[in-house]
């Protein structure tokens, strides 16, 4: 029942997953009891997916209520990772409707407890995502810098995952406007793709990335070569680009609308108008 209620929200049909999961919670509990841990995680799955449905009003109370049985049974101190992940899925849904009543909180929990389990590393980018969405910013850049030492002493140079890393910490350090903190890892992120692919797609997001660390700095010489070559040559290579990383070109192009509305030059107002029609183009065809 669980599952084919899971296959329907995976399909976006909420209106038919909502009763199957209501109905395995109640079959669940009534078997096995409240705290037993298949029923907290059916617990978990019903308020996700009352979250995707916006029931807000159900979701967050039986997101809460998992975190207490959680705890009753095991404790506040984690034990194995399947505890530290049940805190940390609870928090991620929690810390979306931002840092009141303990989402936060709940978050910087797992992760102290996921540090001891390398398969719990997600755990540190939702508390990440939590400190930017909560306009955290010390913390935000105290975590990112943290995160990208623990990356460089387990991932080897040449580790795939490693530039992934590093693109994630910059872009969240750039969404939280910690710009000092947001330059080293996106100068990293594209020393790497400029050794891997230097002319690839993903080369000229990571210098757009860079310029726009550097326009935070008010750079602006350093940020406009950077910011300029990584839209232009992007908007070449789109065709080759997955859908979902288009999204790229859209930010390339804001960012040199901020580049041309703070540095106030001359001939830097009409650009901004420019820039700007073309991201209203964009934004228009659904890009």
């Amino acid at each position: 029942m669980s599952k084919l209620a899971t296959a329907y929200e995976a399909a976006g049909k909420l209106d038919l997953a909502l009763p199957l999961f209501e109905e395995a919670l109640s079959l669940t509990k009534a078997k096995l009891g409240r705290d037993h841990p298949d029923t907290v995680n059916a617990m978990n799955q019903l308020a996700r997916t009352y979250w995707m449905a916006k029931r807000l009003d159900k979701s967050i109370p039986l997101f809460e209520e998992a975190i207490k049985r959680r705890e009753a049974t095991l404790g506040r101190q984690p034990a194995a990772p399947r505890h530290a992940e049940g805190r940390g899925g609870s928090g991620r849904e929690l810390q979306r409707r931002g840092p009141a009543r303990g989402s936060l909180a709940a978050a910087e929990e797992s992760y102290r407890a996921a540090k001891k389990y390398p398969s719990l590393q997600w755990v540190g980018h939702q508390l990440l995502d939590g400190y930017v969405q909560a306009g955290r910013t010390d913390q935000a850049a105290a975590l990112a810098k943290e995160m990208l030492a623990a990356a460089r002493a387990t991932l080897p140079g040449d580790s795939p995952q490693l530039p992934v890393e590093l693109a994630f910490l910059g872009q969240s350090l750039l969404q939280a406007k910690a710009f000092a903190g947001a330059e080293p890892p996106c100068r990293e992120f594209l020393a790497i793709c400029e050794k891997r692919k230097p002319n690839g797609w993903s080369t000229f997001s990571a210098r757009s990335m860079l310029g726009s660390a550097l326009l935070g700095l008010k750079k602006y010489d350093e940020a406009e070569p950077l910011l300029l070559q990584g839209y232009e040559v992007m908007t070449q290579h789109e065709a080759e680009m997955p859908a979902p990383a288009r999204v790229h070109l859209n930010e390339a192009l804001e960012r040199l609308i901020d580049l041309h509305e703070s540095r106030g030059g001359a001939g830097d107002a009409e650009m901004a108008v420019k820039y700007h029609k073309l991201l209203e183009q964009r934004q228009s065809a659904g890009e």
